[in-house]
């Protein structure tokens, strides 16, 4: 009976993990969703990707959390710079000079997609060298206890 009690409340605790998460993600699309309702600019594009480069200069992420808050910023503002994109272009057939403005587009975007890029590549570079710490201290403990273990039998 307190076995099948302990298997229900994991079972329990998994479907409110799995609940939770799905809720957290549904927020998370609704609050894009809401972002892309409203047009960004380019000038409200400088400014979040400005305070995302002062805020995350090279070689400054440091822990876990500062990794995961940056690529979170920097999704939600690749979001946001795509949708800027794709709504420029299409204003731009409007004009008589296409190329030009197509060109001008392009640039702008590139401009502040290397920042954003940058960003993240530096954050999973940081969870990458994390990860690879973890699996090697997991690795010597385990050849540690085979020590242990084969110094017992002899």
């Amino acid at each position: 009976m307190f076995l099948n009690a302990i298997f229900f409340n994991a079972i329990s605790a998994r479907y409110l993990c799995t609940l939770l998460i799905i809720t957290a993600s549904c927020f998370c699309l609704f609050t894009v969703a809401q972002a892309q309702d409203k047009p960004v600019t380019l000038e409200m594009l400088e400014v979040t990707v400005s305070k995302l480069d002062q805020l995350y200069p090279t070689k400054t992420i440091q822990t876990a959390p500062a990794a995961d808050a940056a690529l979170e910023a920097v999704e939600l503002n690749q979001t946001q710079l795509q949708a800027w994109y794709l709504r420029t272009r299409r204003a731009c057939y409007d004009h008589f000079f296409v190329n030009n403005c197509l060109d001008v587009t392009k640039l702008s975007r590139r401009k502040y997609s290397v920042i954003l890029q940058r960003i993240s590549v530096e954050a999973k570079t940081y969870k990458r060298q994390e990860r690879i710490e973890q699996l090697d201290a997991e690795l010597k403990l385990k050849n540690e206890q085979k020590q242990l273990d084969g110094q017992k039998k002899q």
